[in-house]
């Protein structure tokens, strides 16, 4: 019985000694209790939970990146095959402009005192070629040149003037933007000032000379015939300007247009 603990101590020797061999023969640590990691952490991040969620972040934003880029480009396609190009920033409004019922009205009222004005032209080059043309008619048709200049010529070439001067201002034309306005305006400024200065001179002599019992024709019958025919030539172009608009911007409205699409401060 005294040999027990001997045969013990004996056995645990040779135990430990085996397990230390087998140590040594795997290079690795007797597993400590202790030193253990937890198999659930306190706040269930691990450096391996911290990884896989940036990668799922940054794998998410290449998505969105790839998405956007893909919409801008199906978008470019469609306005491509649509023919349709992409609005451009336009330039600030420069100067007020009217409303559109005090245009709608404005640009009306221009129509009709210009095309009458045209039509008074007209109707002074038909009385000054049949007073040429017929002596019996002679100073009837003078004394009717002279009618019509006094109560249509006159206002009709005022208010072609004005009104044309204001739809100018109050529209995005201007009045000294646009070439082809310069010359309506250019036109339109003859126009009155040879009308009232020329032709309704020659009208009030013609008709003093064809008064009596002369019948031949004033010296001032071919001078009307010839300020007539110049008279319809400048409104028809002008009608023309109206409606082509030609030869694009004026110096001063390229630098307007220049200086409205440079940003503020």
């Amino acid at each position: 019985m005294s040999a027990t603990p001997e045969i013990t101590a004996l056995a645990s020797s040779t135990i430990s000694g085996e397990d230390s061999a087998e140590t040594e023969a795997t290079g690795q640590q007797p597993a400590r209790p202790d030193l253990e990691p937890s198999s659930a952490p306190e706040l269930g991040v691990t450096p391996h939970t911290i990884a896989d969620t940036a990668a799922t972040d940054s794998a998410a934003t290449d998505t969105a990146a790839t998405d956007t880029a893909a919409t801008d480009s199906a978008a470019g396609e469609r306005d491509q095959r649509s023919g349709q190009r992409p609005p451009r920033p336009g330039p600030r409004q420069v100067g007020r402009r009217l409303r559109r019922p005090a245009r709608t009205a404005l640009l009306t009222l221009h129509v009709i005192v210009s095309v009458g004005w045209n039509g008074v032209a007209f109707a002074q080059l038909a009385l000054a070629s049949t007073a040429a043309a017929d002596a019996n008619l002679r100073h009837a048709a003078y004394e009717l040149m002279h009618v019509i200049d006094r109560t249509l010529d006159i206002p009709l070439a005022l208010l072609t003037l004005i009104t044309g001067i204001v739809m100018s201002v109050g529209t995005k034309w201007g009045l000294l933007r646009h070439w082809w306005i310069v010359a309506k305006l250019a036109i339109t400024v003859v126009a009155v000032i040879s009308g009232g200065a020329v032709v309704r001179t020659l009208i009030v002599s013609a008709d003093h000379a064809t008064r009596g019992a002369t019948t031949a024709a004033p010296t001032q019958a071919i001078a009307l015939i010839v300020c007539a025919c110049a008279m319809n030539v400048l409104f028809i172009t002008a009608t023309v300007l109206s409606t082509a608009k030609p030869w694009g911007r004026t110096p001063r409205g390229t630098r307007e247009i220049t200086t409205a699409l440079v940003p503020a401060g």
